[in-house]
């Protein structure tokens, strides 16, 4: 009874709290003193489509500012022999006064050509035109095309994608087959697509877990076992990549499971890579994910679990906080924003960005993440960034932070800061990095660097500029690594200096004559690694690879928590994901390359839980198989849920940010048709590409490798040779073929210090050290018009300048002679020789 009289409490509470912030919100607005009216959640500006094989694809979102596109490969727009794009702006609202169109290079840094669109015509479902190219487009080459809509307010709003000009890619065959597989998996009766499918009995996605379902998964997992979905919205397909065997889309749309006041909506992603020879389509790859759409309403509460639906688990985060009076937990994947009051058993839907107009996958567009939590209030700030998609800032890219006030149930604006690069680069860094001290101060890591940003004074500035080039890790509990001293040659220093960035308090730990490497942070753990500078191996500059002896779990006042070492063994770096740290290890020798390889893991959990801690779960829920859970109790109980109301503050902060033009090489792998992850290392971003058919592009936005995307046959325009007599040396040799065949100045004093540095100080552009890649993967520099030095032999290289089905086209640096070796012959040779490879970008 004192239960229910406290929940009856609690409502009316709530209900009082409510009414009195809406009556002071309208007294002031009206007195002018700032905006209390709800933001518009709602997105306003026009889609762009593209009309190609009788489909409407590549819905294209719009930007109020022009934005670098050479980092986007969200769409690939076929264009065939009549150079024509066909275009839909769904808009029955916005006027279509005209549209124009920029046409550039892969990167975005060179304007081929420009024109306007052909006059739009009114359509019962928006606007409908076309634009021509004028010049002649490259088979098999890639091109950056913005279009220009102007809406009839003054204002252009900017449409991106990428166009890939070919005869005969099959668009048409290709987009019936995705949707014809689609509708089939709605159909258990049809057996048209299981033999399609590689069934495997140790498949990761079992009959019951329907968040993520591939193509190994069972002919029931595939068509939806006991869901029983409905598809409520129109399939939004896009095109990724094209040509003409393959083909790469994704398909979006939204289902409902259930019924009545049980029924919940997801939003469904399915990826397709499909290749089709002589008539017949293969399907190559295909990967179905689930998301529930968060709904408070349907939520389901049992068993002592608050159900969250079908999702990505690996997605979730929690933060639990609160003081003796009270107990609390903020819960987001990414996507949405949750609190759970555990004390007054009250859910909030705090925050929620899925974009259900263009039923797009949670995640692709935006991020969520919490700053900070009040114990004592229970107010949160969070920040969303990457594209924002609604509300005054909609059609921008950058960080909005928010503050949600528990008391008047209200999100409000605090600030914005534009960003205007991919999402995975600014996930990079705030994803790394995004915390706030007690003072009001918000510090942010953004290109590498760590800024901080004043709530209340307004301030942004860059800090620990002494730091500048060092080592260093981060947490987002608050603290900073970085390294001091040492060899200066040699990755770390001599100790690592710790930062709590909300105190300023800095503790420092000598490496003893050791090098001492940050790696990471679980929580406020610190993770680092030993290098011993007197090994003569230790680091290998053009590799990058590292070879430390122990791996040290520190607290927070740098006290050892955990040593790891393992006897005949170097350990080459760690990959952390939550509390579980991955050891990749190498087996002590002389050689540097192709030695015997080692994997540990180490599980770290910081604090033991009970059976009454609040936590994240996987449980089974019937039909609906296994779903994610909040674990809240042992207790059955129904909580009062609300909604948060998104507020505009009148006096919101912008602050500029202007990106770094210098940032660490960075390679960034486009995978299952988004940005999926970035490596330092190329031969890593490499071997990542072929598990996921993925794209590798460089910081400077090149594509340097893709699956399938490079020709069969492929030579370059060069026919004179200069042999390392004439050049005055094997290295300079290279310099001057290279500087020739790219007509750039050869440098009057070259200094040769190895074959690496001496181009690094010679050409004009970024040498790539391809080491320890395959030939076949090396070739797709040489594709890319791009000459690729193979060490043959101590001391020895030849330029790889084409290939064919049978022969690789080499020259001999020593001679200056061209000598062509057969495909197995040529492996043969770059192997015994370390498969030891450089090329470049510009």
């Amino acid at each position: 009874m004192n239960k229910i009289r406290k929940i009856l409490i609690t409502v009316l509470l709530y209900i009082g709290i409510f009414a009195a912030a809406v009556i002071i919100s309208d007294l002031v607005k009206n007195g002018g003193m700032g905006t209390a009216s709800a933001d518009v959640t709602e997105s306003t500006l026009p889609v762009v489509y593209v009309k190609s094989g009788g489909k409407r694809i590549n819905a294209m979102y719009g930007f109020v500012n022009p934005v670098d596109a050479g980092y986007f490969h969200d769409t690939m727009t076929p264009v065939g022999s009549s150079l024509t794009v066909n275009l839909v702006v769904d808009s029955t609202e916005n006027a279509v006064e005209g549209m124009s169109y920029e046409l550039y290079n892969d990167s975005f840094d060179a304007l081929i050509e420009s024109g306007d669109c052909e006059t739009p015509e009114k359509s019962d479902k928006g606007w409908n035109t076309r634009l021509v190219f004028r010049n002649e487009l490259y088979s098999n080459r890639e091109y950056c095309l913005r279009i220009i809509l102007d809406d009839g307010t003054g204002r252009n709003i900017n449409y991106y994608t990428r166009v890939h000009y070919g005869e005969s890619l099959y668009v048409s065959e290709k987009l019936k087959f995705v949707t014809d597989f689609n509708e089939a998996t709605f159909d258990k009766d049809s057996d048209d697509i299981s033999r399609y499918l590689e069934t495997r009995s140790s498949s990761g996605s079992s009959g019951s877990d329907y968040s993520l379902v591939t193509i190994e998964s069972t002919f029931d997992a595939v068509t939806w076992g006991k869901l029983d979905p409905v598809r409520i919205s129109d399939l939004n397909i896009v095109m990724k990549e094209i040509n003409t065997e393959t083909g790469v889309f994704t398909l979006s749309y939204s289902v409902e499971v259930g019924s009545g006041s049980t029924a919940a909506q997801y939003i469904i992603s399915e990826y397709y890579r499909i290749k089709y020879i002589d008539d017949q389509m293969y399907l190559w790859d295909f990967r179905r994910q689930m998301f529930a759409l968060p709904d408070t309403q349907t939520a389901s509460f049992s068993d002592g679990y608050m159900s969250l639906g079908i999702g990505d688990s690996d997605k979730l985060s929690m933060v639990r906080f609160g003081d003796g009076d009270r107990s609390m937990c903020a819960v987001t994947d990414g996507n949405w924003l949750w609190l759970y009051d555990a004390t007054n058993q009250i859910v909030t839907s705090v925050y929620d960005s899925s974009n259900t107009r263009f039923c797009s996958e949670p995640g692709d567009m935006t991020r969520l993440k919490v700053i900070s939590t009040d114990p004592k209030t229970g107010d949160i700030c969070f920040m969303v960034y990457g594209y924002i998609g609604s509300g005054r800032h909609e059609g921008s890219e950058g960080i909005l932070l928010y503050r949600f006030d528990h008391e008047s149930v209200a999100v409000y604006q605090i600030a914005y800061i534009p960003y205007t690069a991919s999402l995975v680069q600014l996930d990079e860094g705030v994803g790394d990095l995004a915390c706030m001290d007690g003072n009001g101060n918000l510090y942010l890591k953004l290109d590498g660097n760590i800024y901080r940003f004043g709530i209340d004074s307004g301030d942004f500035e860059q800090v620990f500029e002494e730091y500048s080039g060092r080592s260093y890790a981060s947490s987002n509990e608050g603290y900073v690594a970085f390294s001091e001293g040492g060899e200066e040659d040699l990755p770390g220093g001599g100790s690592i200096v710790t930062v709590d960035l909300s105190s300023g308090d800095k503790k420092t730990v000598d490496g003893g004559g050791m090098q001492l490497v940050p790696l990471g942070y679980i929580g406020d753990v610190l993770i680092y690694g030993v290098l011993d500078p007197a090994q003569a191996d230790a680091y290998d500059p053009q590799t990058g690879l590292m070879k430390m002896t122990e791996i040290h779990l520190a607290g927070t006042d740098l006290s050892d928590l955990k040593v790891y070492s393992r006897d005949a063994y170097y350990i080459k770096g760690i990959t952390v994901s939550g509390g579980s740290i991955t050891i990749s290890m190498i087996k002590r020798s002389e050689a540097l390359a192709g030695d015997e390889e080692y994997a540990d893991y180490i599980i770290y959990n910081s604090s033991a839980q009970d059976e009454d801690t609040i936590s994240l779960a996987s449980i089974s829920r019937g039909s609906s198989g296994t779903v994610n859970a909040i674990r809240v109790g042992s207790s059955t109980f129904v909580p009062i849920t609300q909604t948060a109301r998104t507020m505009s503050e009148g006096y919101g902060i912008t602050r500029e940010y202007t990106q770094q033009s210098e940032r660490a090489q960075v390679y960034y792998v486009y995978a299952y048709g988004h940005m999926e992850r970035s490596f330092s290392s190329l031969a890593d971003a490499v071997d990542f590409a072929h598990d996921t058919a993925g794209i590798v592009m460089s910081g400077s936005k090149k594509v340097l490798w893709q699956c399938d995307g490079r020709a069969y046959i492929w030579s370059l325009d060069m026919e004179d040779y200069i042999s390392a007599e004439e050049a005055g040396g094997k290295t300079l040799g290279l310099v001057k073929n290279i500087c020739a065949y790219e007509g750039w100045k050869v440098p009057e004093d070259i200094t040769v210090s190895g074959v690496y540095d001496t181009l690094s100080s010679a050409l004009p552009v970024s040498v790539m050290d391809l080491t320890g890649m395959e030939l076949d993967d090396v070739l797709h520099f040489v594709y890319r018009d791009r000459i690729v030095a193979a060490r043959t032999g101590s001391g020895a290289y030849c330029m790889i300048i084409g290939y064919d089905t049978l022969y690789i086209y080499t020259v001999d640096i020593e001679s200056g002679q061209r000598q062509d070796y057969s495909w197995s012959s040529a492996e043969e040779l770059f192997e015994k020789a370390g498969n030891v490879f450089y090329s470049y970008i510009d």
